[in-house]
């Protein structure tokens, strides 16, 4: 099962699907199907359709109809707090540019108007342009500036706030599943994250199948001692080392060779002590030995 982050359209759900995996994923509003679905379905916001998640309040509902001719699990949800967060961003935009509209109705008999078609591109952005109809004509008093809102196209956007589509290959998961499998995502982004940057598993410049398993398995093995140690870090009270940190840290040791004559000393400088008192408490005490050179 794969779970794919950020928006999908119909060719990318198609090119997975071709493959053989089978996928839960948000999908693009761009298209006029996908927008007349979203308009239509409406989550009741009542136990019943809650899912429950760490940071938001979620409604979700499965609807029976396929998407992109595709027959999956459809499912809707709306996001309660980024709804009244999108309504409200767009109620401020649409008071502010109506003010200047206003003002500038005033000053339009003094006014060429070419100037006052420059004065509206500022005030009125290609964004909200949808929100505004006007027009600019000539009476026996002068230039005059006529505008209104657009009162259908702020309805039909507001349709659209908070609400999202989700779609998955498999028909039998519920909409409770299809959230809950969407927002893990998360976790797989971060895994992709850190095997791309902490430890650098991309680019990979070598074209021996051999050589390139290699990497992966080294890089997979640095992984899974990273999540332990996060795993273990959790279990310490009063903690605020991240993984991230305590490798950084350890990053800094270097072990030092001292030979005289055939006899050999290794040793470890640079290890700081609270670093060293972390290790014990998540059970990786001596590490590094006895002969340690405290930085």
């Amino acid at each position: 099962m794969g779970v794919q982050g950020g928006y999908t359209n119909d060719a990318e759900i198609g090119g997975v699907e071709k493959d053989g995996w089978k996928l839960v994923c948000g999908v693009t509003k761009r298209t006029k199907e996908v927008r007349s679905l979203i308009s239509l379905a409406e989550p009741h916001i009542d136990p019943n359709h809650l899912v429950m998640t760490q940071c938001m309040n979620i409604y979700a509902e499965k609807i029976d109809t396929p998407l992109f001719g595709r027959k999956g699990s459809v499912v809707i949800y709306v996001n309660t707090e980024r709804r009244l967060r999108d309504t409200m961003s767009r109620n401020c935009l649409i008071y502010r540019i109506s003010e200047e509209f206003i003002e500038l109705q005033k000053l339009c008999n003094n006014m060429q108007k070419n100037e006052i078609i420059k004065r509206i591109k500022k005030i009125l952005p290609k964004s909200a342009s949808k929100y505004f109809e006007y027009s600019i004509h000539e009476n026996q008093v002068g230039i005059v500036l006529e505008w209104k809102t657009n009162t259908e196209a702020r309805i039909e956007d507001e349709q659209l706030d908070g609400k999202y589509i989700l779609y998955a290959s498999d028909p039998t998961l519920s909409a409770d599943d299809v959230v809950r499998l969407y927002f893990k995502r998360d976790y797989v982004e971060k895994v992709f994250r850190d095997l791309k940057t902490f430890e650098e598993i991309a680019p990979i410049r070598h074209r021996k199948e051999s050589i390139v398993l290699g990497i992966i398995f080294v890089c997979t093995l640095a992984l899974r001692f990273k999540i332990a140690l996060r795993t273990m870090l959790t279990k310490v009270k009063n903690n605020k080392l991240t993984a991230d940190i305590l490798l950084k840290q350890l990053g800094r040791v270097n072990q030092v060779d001292f030979q005289m004559d055939k006899d050999v000393q290794v040793w470890y400088v640079g290890l700081q002590r609270k670093t060293e008192k972390v290790l014990d408490e998540i059970g990786i005490k001596g590490l590094f030995g006895e002969k340690v050179r405290h930085a």
